[in-house]
């Protein structure tokens, strides 16, 4: 619990009262019995509860500890868009950007292709005004690749030990080690003080308020400790799947019983897409965890060769097994394409630094559920602090290729290099190394 100016000079949780179920029941029972609605008002305001959730019928819910924070509320529709206003505003006032500059270098910026689907759009004047409410015209998505990006695109006149770069620096840091999947208890105690640290930064760089969203950081840790990864309690799927009834409900236009019209037509979707087309097409229910792309089958020494190397990575028995090569391969909704600048994450290497590999081939053996990569793995230089990157090059010692089945993948995802002044950059949306 705390107020406004509270919040405004202290930047650890143990500087608040923390409610826990007792105090909460109590302050409840204050607001109920207040006697008077003006009473019952003030209560409620000094609080900040409005009435007694249903949840605490449930019995050993506690409300105060078991209802963590949206990282994506939090990060992607609220503290990322206030401070990125403050940043930009600054770079335009000192005249070393303009926001028409700033939006040609947004829509030329090389977006790989898993990346272009979330391309931030235009930012507007207005959008850079602080009583606008529009997320910089932007969905949590796009903010999250735009947070990415960014330093990418700014590189030409940000300075490493410049207040305002040092800044949201630090809170592309503090969003790496939120949104892990993975995160040691050692990371949970760096994290506090990174926010601590930014939050004091923030204050006197810009001298500006603190947000109820920024005052939420503090809590980070703590929630971290009791429910692991909070990229695992987050709302971005909720919200894409709400997105599909709110543009239905704008087509209907029809409000008399909106929670049945939705309803039907969502019955109506999901049972026609489970219907089968014909016997090659299976309903939604029963189709494959992956798709191969353009495939072909291998035959001869290119059949042997690939069984080959496969098995110097791992002891199957693949004698008789048909196999297959193909350009791209969709595992779990993640679509893999071959390319010079598409890379996969397959761990770390002695020094802790990530070990990217370029995707040369993919194979595929009949009757087994994991496709194999076929990769070439880089050298990763320093993380760059300035541009918040992984440095890599191609090895000047040949290596060969080295195979990976997609479960032995150190993340899922697929990452796109770019060109800085003659050096390749990965900008990750998460710290892997957090996890050690």
């Amino acid at each position: 619990m705390t107020d406004w100016e509270t919040m405004q000079e202290h930047f650890t949780e143990e500087e608040f009262l923390l409610r826990d179920n007792d105090l909460h029941e109590q302050q409840l029972s204050d607001i109920e019995n207040a006697g008077s609605p003006l009473l019952e008002k003030y209560f409620s305001k000094q609080y900040g509860i409005n009435r007694r959730s249903i949840l605490t019928n449930f019995p050993d819910f506690d409300v105060t500890k078991q209802l963590p924070q949206d990282i994506m509320h939090i990060f992607l529709e609220g503290i990322l868009s206030y401070e990125m206003k403050f940043l930009l505003k600054h770079y335009i006032h000192c005249g070393k950007i303009t926001l028409d500059q700033l939006n040609t270098k947004l829509q030329n910026f090389p977006y790989g292709y898993s990346n272009v689907k979330d391309k931030p759009a235009p930012i507007k004047q207005d959008n850079l005004e602080f009583k606008d409410n529009s997320n910089l015209g932007q969905t949590a998505a796009q903010m999250w690749e735009l947070s990415r990006i960014l330093p990418l695109v700014l590189e030409d006149i940000t300075e490493e030990d410049s207040p305002h770069w040092k800044c949201f620096m630090s809170l592309l840091e503090i969003m790496g080690i939120c949104f892990a999947q993975k995160i040691s208890c050692n990371a949970v105690l760096n994290l506090k003080r990174i926010i601590k640290e930014h939050l004091i930064l923030f204050k006197e760089t810009y001298g500006a308020r603190i947000l109820p969203k920024q005052h939420y950081l503090v809590h980070l840790p703590s929630q971290l400790l009791m429910f692991g990864p909070l990229i695992r309690t987050w709302c971005m799927r909720f919200e894409a799947k709400h997105a599909y009834f709110k543009d239905i409900a704008r087509r209907l236009k029809n409000f008399k019983n909106l929670p049945l019209s939705l309803a039907k037509r969502h019955q109506h979707m999901e049972y026609a897409d489970m219907l089968p087309i014909d016997d090659d097409d299976p309903c939604s229910l029963f189709k494959k965890d992956f798709q191969l792309g353009k495939a072909k089958v291998l035959y001869g020494d290119k059949e042997k060769d690939a069984k080959c190397l496969i098995t110097r990575f791992y002891e199957t028995d693949l004698e008789g097994v048909c196999m297959f090569e193909s350009n791209s391969v969709i595992v779990y909704g993640t679509q893999y394409i071959c390319g010079r600048n598409n890379y996969l994450l397959l761990g770390l290497n002695d020094q802790g630094l990530p070990e990217f590999a370029r995707i040369i081939k993919i194979w595929y053996a009949l009757q087994m559920n994991d496709p194999f990569f076929v990769t070439e793995v880089m050298v990763c230089q320093k993380y760059c602090d300035r541009l918040g990157a992984y440095g890599i090059y191609d090895s000047d010692i040949p290596q060969g290729y080295q195979v990976t089945i997609h479960s032995d993948l150190y993340s899922h995802q697929v990452f796109h290099a770019t060109s800085i002044k003659g050096s390749m950059y990965i900008a990750a949306k998460e710290n892997f190394l957090v996890a050690v």
